[in-house]
This record gives C-alpha cells, structure tokens and sequence, in this order.
C-alpha cells in the first residue's frame, strides 16, 4: 500500500492511492509541490529499489533481491511524489541530471536528509544558466537584468512538440520577480508569478509563463499559448552543466 502526496494549506498531507507500487516519471505530471531532500552525507551510493513484479513480487524492499544498479549519491537531490505506507520506509522519488534525463524510483527515506525551504533565488549564480527539463523536449535560460537592482531577471525558452507535428514555441523578455524573488513571471503586463499562468487560457492574453523553484529544480507553468497546439514549456528543469 502506498499514499499519495497532496497539498493542505502549505502542508504536505497523505492520503491512500491503492495497493499499485508504480513509481513512474509521469507521477511528476499534475502536481506542483514536491519535498526536495538530498542523499545523506553518509550514504555513498543510494541504490534505486525494484518495483513489484512476478520476478519479483516482495518488492519493492530496502533488500538484496530488490536493489537495481542505479544509484544516487551523497549531495543528489531528488522531488518526492509519493511515501510508502506504515512501517516500509520508502518513497518515490526522481532524479534529473544535467542533461534531462530522468531516473525514477522508489528510495530508502531514512538515507534522505530534508532541509525544509531551500528554494533558489531568482536573482542569483544558482538561478543564472541553461535549464532542460525532464519531462518534454523544452530548454529555458534564466539571466541577470540588464541594470543591477532590477526587479526583474531576463528568461527565453524553445520548446518542441516533436512527432507528427513537430510543433514549436519560444519566448524571450523580462520575467518579474515576487519581493521575496522566489517567484518570477513572464507577460506582457509585468505579472510576478504570484498566482498559476494556466489563470489566463484566452489567445489575447497572450503567453504567460510561471518560474519557481523546488530545491534547485526549477518548476515551470504556463498557459499552453506559448506555441504552436500542443506546445507547452510546463515541467520540471534541471541546471545543465557545461556548453
């Protein structure tokens, strides 16, 4: 049995979700706020555990029979969509690396550190860089303002439907931060990611695209007018290293 993670007044609440121990990069679709813990200093690879399956149907377990050879290590930092039920310990959990690839799992929680708001800001080195995401062929880049003490940080984005229709989107321009300068929006009307961009659905509104952080993954929301049909920049982003 496992529960499903759910938003409760800014809290994180559990609720059942059936006796099914999937644990798949498609539970990132939907949701919008994720735990973010890291691998424990301690813990020098952090294996990825098996699901359940006829091969293998006491998994999935923190044991020798169950353990994959993916492996995390300390320092990783992972987005949290699920937490296994009574005394098993485990949660689902995803890793994006650099290149936007996704690795997704079930974990021994007990090897993950939580260190509660550790959000990026946006007008920061951690924020400033290329971003791919994970869940769609969509790279965003997040640079400083032209003038120093801008409310304001520069962002542009292409994205892709790919196959049949190869539909495409991009956007460049000034996305408004929030005070605390943990949100940030793209319009055309100075909007400061203080409410969802899916808010605004009309053509003449325009695109309009929300930036947050979860850890030091970016999460990003729009209102599916960003491109051609079917085009949406909506997903989690990693920081890509290097050119």
């Amino acid at each position: 049995m496992r529960r499903s993670l759910i938003m409760l007044g800014g809290a994180f609440a559990m609720c059942s979700a059936g006796s099914a121990w999937a644990c798949e990069v498609s539970d990132l679709y939907g949701l919008d706020n994720f735990p973010v813990p890291v691998v424990s200093a301690d813990a020098s690879r952090l294996h990825f555990l098996a699901p359940a399956s006829n091969d293998k149907p006491g998994c999935p377990a923190a044991s020798e029979q169950c353990t994959l050879p993916t492996y995390l290590v300390a320092g990783d930092e992972v987005l949290i969509t699920d937490f296994a039920e009574g005394e098993d310990g485990l949660v689902c959990a995803h890793y994006i690396s650099p290149a936007g690839k996704v690795t997704s799992g079930w974990l021994d929680n007990s090897a993950l550190t939580y260190r509660g708001d550790s959000m990026v800001r946006f007008d920061s080195t951690d924020a400033y860089g290329d971003w791919v995401s994970g869940l769609q062929d969509a790279s965003i880049s997040i640079g400083p303002a032209e003038t120093p003490d801008s409310d304001y940080v520069l962002v542009s984005g292409d994205a892709t439907r790919g196959p049949p229709s190869y539909n495409t989107g991009s956007f460049a321009g000034p996305a408004y931060m929030t005070d605390n300068n943990w949100l940030a929006g793209y319009d055309s009307d100075q909007y400061r990611g203080d409410e969802p961009a899916s808010s605004t659905k009309t053509l003449s509104d325009g695109c309009r695209i929300r930036f947050r952080f979860a850890g030091h993954y970016l999460l990003v929301d729009d209102n599916m007018i960003c491109g051609g049909l079917g085009v949406t920049f909506s997903g989690v982003y990693a920081k890509k290293n290097g050119p």
